[in-house]
C-alpha cells in the first residue's frame, strides 16, 4: 500500500507542477497556451485543463461575437434607413439613376459586412 500512496503523491505533485506551468503559460505565451489547451481537450485530459482561463476565454469569445452581431445589425439598420430615405426622396430628384431595388439591396448588404 505504501508504494501506491507514493505513486499517487508523485502523480499529484506532477499534476500540480503541470497545472502551475499551464497557468503561467497563459500569461507568458497565449498562442502556445491555446495549442496546449486544444491538445488537452483533443486527448480528453480534462483534469489538466486550465479551467479558470478557459472559462474566461469562452466568455470573452461570446462577448466578442455578440458585439460583432450588434455592430452588423446596427449597420444593416442604418443602411436600410438610408435606403428608405433615398427611396422616398428619389422621385423628387431627377438626377438619380434608375437602379433596381435588388441591386441596391445587394449593395447595401455588402456594405454591412465590411
Amino acid at each position: 500500500m505504501t508504494g501506491d500512496k507514493a505513486k499517487t503523491k508523485d502523480f499529484s505533485l506532477k499534476l500540480k507542477f503541470f497545472m502551475n506551468t499551464i497557468n503561467t503559460l497563459y500569461e507568458q505565451n497565449y498562442c502556445l497556451w491555446l495549442q496546449e489547451t486544444y491538445q488537452l481537450l483533443d486527448q480528453a485530459h480534462f483534469e489538466q485543463l486550465d479551467l479558470e482561463h478557459l472559462k474566461e476565454e469562452i466568455i470573452s469569445l461570446g462577448n466578442e461575437q455578440r458585439r460583432k452581431m450588434d455592430s452588423w445589425l446596427r449597420q444593416l439598420l442604418i443602411h436600410l434607413l438610408l435606403y428608405q430615405y433615398w427611396d422616398a426622396e428619389k422621385e423628387r430628384c431627377a438626377k438619380v439613376p434608375k437602379v433596381s431595388k435588388l441591386k441596391l439591396i445587394i449593395f447595401v448588404l455588402s456594405l454591412s459586412y465590411c
